[in-house]
This record gives structure tokens, sequence and C-alpha cells, in this order.
């Protein structure tokens, strides 16, 4: 089976989202469907990238059509697959091609299936059911938590089409290709408890201002806060700036945007993850966190929450910055406690983002969406076909 993969962002950039857009692909790939990739051109020139998928590379997502498409990658009607990665009327005329020629396709929700407050779920609502209808028409819809699934039928009522509950699959190293890192390296106290914040510094999305808030309340001169990733509208300013003004800077370390096996030695450095975001899709590093044995602490905000909470995989508190101090200082003062959630979290995330599990999972998606297609999608113009 061919899938094409539309994606609305480089994937040659390094990040959180590119990271996820190789799992998915490499999953995919492993599980013998030819997964392949669409994404927008970056306006500058790229190093050169050893994708390891066939990638095209396009001026605008909104021009692209089925037999352009079809002839870039050699596909045909009958074993072919779009799978789109973002929503937009941009996509309605590729769509309407798809729907002539008997292609089915599909859509994960990062997000665009959830909503926050009764008149994000109205606007919502209105958009997906009035204004741009592919959702409604797609075969199937790929949904990254059960918490999106239970939107879902308040978003789209009635959706006709196939589902797949899955989360992203996510890769992490085993310890020896990524040992932790040497807290000395980074003027760390070698008997202190360490905190981990690893993301974008979107202070309000991720709930960065809480997180110092409840910091500053902890013991002086016990606790460390490490906070990795690139900076977000001045988000770093403003929280150097609420830190000395709560006396605490000195036991913050910014340490900028890490990749690769450096971010892996990180997170084993830390004593715990910490990400109390408001809002949440999904949050691809906290999976990392939790393949790296470290114990996590997120708000009831995170639409894995209840996931994580019947797992018994994580704390999680209440958005409040006495919440979030409490759950850390719980965390440092019952080592049980520590080794209980690590593994209990790591258990969880390979069972639900294990790339080896997750390929399998989207494959048998792909092959039910085939079966179901209707008699007469089947039977498809050749002028149309592509490669011909």
């Amino acid at each position: 089976m061919n899938v094409v993969h539309l994606f609305p962002y480089s994937v040659k950039v390094s990040g959180g989202h590119t990271n996820a857009i190789r799992a998915f692909i490499d999953c995919q790939r492993a599980s013998g469907i030819n997964a392949v990739g669409i994404a927008p051109a970056l306006a500058a020139a790229a190093a050169e990238t050893d994708l390891e998928f066939p990638l095209a590379e396009v001026a605008s997502l909104g021009s692209l059509r089925w037999l352009t498409i079809a002839r870039r990658f050699n596909l045909e009607v009958g074993n072919s697959l779009l799978h789109f990665h973002s929503v937009g009327r941009k996509f309605i005329p590729l769509i309407k091609d798809l729907r002539v020629a008997g292609v089915p396709f599909v859509f994960t929700s990062h997000g665009q299936l959830g909503f926050r407050n009764a008149g994000h779920w109205f606007l919502k609502l209105v958009y997906l059911n009035v204004f741009d209808r592919s959702l409604r028409k797609a075969a199937g819809l790929h949904l990254l938590t059960e918490c999106a699934n239970r939107q879902l039928k308040l978003l789209l009522p009635g959706y006709p089409g196939l589902k797949l509950v899955q989360g992203h699959p996510v890769t992490a190293p085993n310890p020896a290709a990524a040992p932790a890192a040497a807290r000395s390296d980074y003027g760390i106290p070698g008997d202190v408890f360490v905190l981990i914040f690893l993301g974008r510094l979107d202070v309000w999305t991720k709930g960065l201002d809480l997180l110092v808030t409840a910091f500053a309340s902890l013991p002086a001169g016990r606790f460390r806060l490490v906070i990795v990733g690139p900076d977000w509208n001045g988000g770093q300013a403003k929280l150097e700036r609420q830190a000395e003004q709560l006396g605490c800077r000195d036991g913050i370390h910014f340490l900028g945007p890490v990749y690769g096996a450096k971010k892996y030695s990180l997170l084993r450095m830390a004593d715990a993850f910490v990400s109390p975001s408001r809002h949440e899709a999904f949050g691809i590093t906290l999976i990392e966190a939790l393949l790296c044995d470290r114990p996590l602490v997120t708000s009831i905000k995170l639409n894995l929450a209840p996931e994580l909470s019947t797992a018994t995989a994580a704390l999680i508190t209440p958005l409040t910055a006495g919440a979030i101090a409490s759950a850390l200082a719980r965390l440092a003062a019952e080592p049980e406690l520590r080794h209980s959630l690590a593994r209990k979290g790591k258990t969880w995330a390979e069972l639900n983002c294990d790339p080896s599990r997750t390929g399998a999972r989207f494959r048998e998606f792909y092959q039910s969406i085939s079966k179901n297609l209707p008699t007469s999608d089947r039977l498809i113009p050749r002028a149309i076909v592509g490669g011909a």
C-alpha cells in the first residue's frame, strides 16, 4: 500500500514536530507501507538531510492536485491513500480530486478535534460542519488520545468513517547510546533534586509561569530547574524577569534548544520531568521523558491526562502553582513513588507509542479503509490514474 503524508511544516527543521514526522514515516515503512511525504519548501536553503524516505517539497500545499501527486510518486488508484496532518480550506480542491478519483484519504487530529471551552467548541463545530467538511468526508480519522475521540462526537456528530485511536510513534535511544549528562557540566550540584522541562518557551500555553512560581515556593537550595527549548515570543526574558522578582533566578538553568542524543542525556540527568501545560493535544516530549525512565508531573489539561492517570503513569495536578509545587515536593520526598511512576510510565509509553506497535496498527487501519471502500469508488476512469 502507498500512503502519501501531507505535512503542514518542513521536515528539515530540528525539533519535536520533525522528530514526530520521521517516527511516523519510519514506523510505517518498517511495517511494509510505502509511506512518502509532501511538505512546504523552506524559504531559506536548508542543510542536506538524509530523511530515508521520499519527500516532495512544494511552494504551496494549496496548489496540490491528485494527478500531480500520483505522477510524482508513480502511484495508481486502488492501492494508494492520502494522509493529511492539518485541516484547511486550501485542501478543498485536492479533496475534490480525490473524491472524483476514488482515492481514500484520512486525517490525523493534531489538536484540530480538541476544544478548550464552549465558545471554542462552537466555532470549531461551525467550521468543520459548514465551512470545511473535509474531515466529515474522510474515510478515516486518526485520533491521538481517547480525549480527542470523545470530543469527536461533539464536533463531528454521526461521523461515518473508521477511527484509529493511537498515540504518536516516539523513539528514544537506550541508556548506553545516550548516558546521563554530567551535572557539573551545567553548574548543577550533585545532591539537588533536578526538574526538567523540554519544549518551546511558550509561557502561557506550556504553563511555564506557573512552573516558575511553583519552583520559587520549593525549599531553596534543594531543587534546580532546567528549562530546555527554543525561545518563543520572548518567553525566556519573561521567565527570567519573573524568576528575579520571586528570588529564584539562580536556581533556574536556561539551556536553549537541544537536539538528538544530547537531549536524551539531559532527560536522563534529571530526577523528574514537569510540564504543566494549559493546553496540549498530545505532548511528544512527555513521551520521550517516559521512555527515558523519568517520573512525570503534568496538568489535568493535557489530553493524555486521563489515560496516564488510569495507568498510574504520572502525577496529574490541578493547574495551580500550589498544586504543582506540592506534587514536585512529594516526588522529591518519596523515592518509591518516583520509581513506580517511572516504571509504569515507561511501560505505558512502550505499549502506546512504540514504533513497532504503531506501525502495525496503522497498516491494519489503512487496510480496513481499503476493504470498506464502496464498489463504485473502485471503478476509476483510467485518465486520472497517476503514472499513466
